[in-house]
């Protein structure tokens, strides 16, 4: 366990650094992963092979166990490649990391490739079923629209603002901050604040393609991250964890809900889209 925390400290020191600013706890202070959460990844990647070898290379590997593949229609690869999402079963902790370092490397033995419209979403649950607060989500959310255009400086530019049907803008939907956490901060109950933050009439479409899912509640009792783009490698995927991790835990334990306690630095432009002031 001792290397696999070196291992894991040195393979992604920049994610903790930037991971350690978004949370405020220092990364000396504090396990790797926070140990209230689970965590779950998605990779949407381009393979030069069909899906039942796919499955067979992760069924046979070792380190992966419980990942499985399926067809993803919303990844576009150029033939003969075809799209596949590779899926970890519920991780934990530094053997989770390690999972995930395994399962890349299966992916590289198939020589998977990444595309523009491939993605990381990254799912945060709570140990043993545990029931998210309302007034934590609702934390959540204001502190993502607070950080949208600075998180955003970490993903591909086709993924940006709101570029991308699949990962839309939580700030496109407010004037200003301030609109976004009185509206946020009306909600009544998590059904309220989803349809305040992740608006749409089908929930099996528009309505979960947010940067920041919360309709995944419904159906896994998790909150997923989907801005993230493709890859296919260690260091960066294990850094979306640790972000969206330990972004979460930060939203968990510091209850600061009021528009006069924040200082985002952004501006909103005509269109409602909100950008880092430099």
């Amino acid at each position: 366990r001792k290397v696999a925390c070196k291992w894991a400290r040195n393979d992604v020191d920049l994610s903790l650094s930037v991971a350690e600013r978004a949370s405020g706890v220092k990364a000396a202070d504090r396990p790797i992963v926070p140990t209230w959460a689970t965590y779950g990844v998605e990779m949407e990647l381009c393979y030069p092979c069909d899906m039942e070898a796919v499955q067979q290379h992760f069924e046979g590997a070792e380190g992966v166990f419980g990942w499985n593949t399926k067809v993803d229609v919303s990844v576009k690869c150029r033939p003969p490649c075809k799209a596949c999402e590779v899926n970890s079963p519920i991780l934990s902790g530094v053997e989770g990391l390690l999972s995930v370092r395994s399962a890349c490397s299966v992916a590289a033995h198939l020589c998977c490739r990444t595309c523009k419209t491939g993605a990381v979403h990254v799912h945060i649950g709570i140990q043993d079923g545990g029931v998210w607060e309302l007034q934590h989500l609702k934390q959540l959310a204001i502190n993502f629209c607070a950080m949208e255009p600075l998180i955003d400086r970490l993903v591909p530019p086709s993924r940006r603002f709101d570029q991308n049907l699949y990962a839309k803008s939580l700030c496109q939907l407010f004037p200003s901050f301030q609109d976004a956490v009185l509206a946020i901060n009306e909600a009544q109950s998590i059904d309220q604040l989803i349809k305040t933050i992740n608006p749409g009439t089908d929930p099996d479409k528009g309505g979960r393609r947010y940067k920041l899912n919360f309709r995944a509640l419904h159906k896994y009792n998790t909150v997923e991250w989907r801005l993230f783009g493709g890859s296919a490698n260690a260091s960066k995927i294990t850094g979306c964890v640790l972000l969206a991790t330990w972004f979460v835990h930060r939203s968990r334990s510091a209850m600061v809900s009021s528009p006069e306690m924040y200082n985002p630095q952004l501006r909103y432009n005509s269109q409602g889209s909100c950008h880092a002031l430099v």
